[in-house]
């Protein structure tokens, strides 16, 4: 069903959908999560794109999120989900011991300059607030399910 979403549909669809998908760590969506963000067609997704690939933390997210901030930092005039990039390259480096934002701060520094409520820490911030809460959602789903195939039987309990 949520794969459905990501692949038909535009609007509130993609965003739960990429939820959803990050609930259910189904990876095998990454490309087609990431294509959705670098194209940036559906307003309001972007966060949900965002910690979509946040969750999956594979080389392949961290790519795409690298990709998305080297051309849309570029772009002053796009408003767009630089913030939530930016949180999430700031998550998966966290995870990993690892400094991805550095690289792009030269870039979101020139980006921001005519956007006064653009911080970057509070952005980081609550993007982490949100990693906490799907990673305890994720957490409570896999103690109360049995999984067959992709279907998921929960428990009474």
């Amino acid at each position: 069903m949520y794969l459905n979403y990501l692949v038909t549909s535009t609007g509130d669809q993609d965003l739960w959908g990429a939820y959803f998908t990050a609930l259910e760590d189904i990876k095998e969506m990454e490309v087609n999560i990431a294509n959705l963000l670098l194209c940036s067609d559906v307003c309001y997704s972007g966060r949900s794109y965002c910690l979509a690939l946040a969750s999956f933390s594979t080389p392949m997210a961290i790519d795409f999120l690298n990709k998305y901030l080297e051309y849309y930092l570029k772009k002053p005039d796009l408003w767009f989900d630089q913030g939530s990039v930016m949180s999430a390259l700031a998550y998966i480096g966290e995870q990993a011991g690892e400094d991805l934002v550095t690289p792009h701060l030269a870039s979101w520094k020139n980006f921001i300059k005519n956007k006064p409520n653009w911080e970057l820490d509070s952005s980081i911030g609550h993007f982490k607030a949100e990693m906490k809460v799907l990673t305890s959602f994720k957490n409570e789903i896999s103690s109360q399910q049995v999984t067959r195939g992709r279907f998921l039987i929960y428990s009474a309990s």
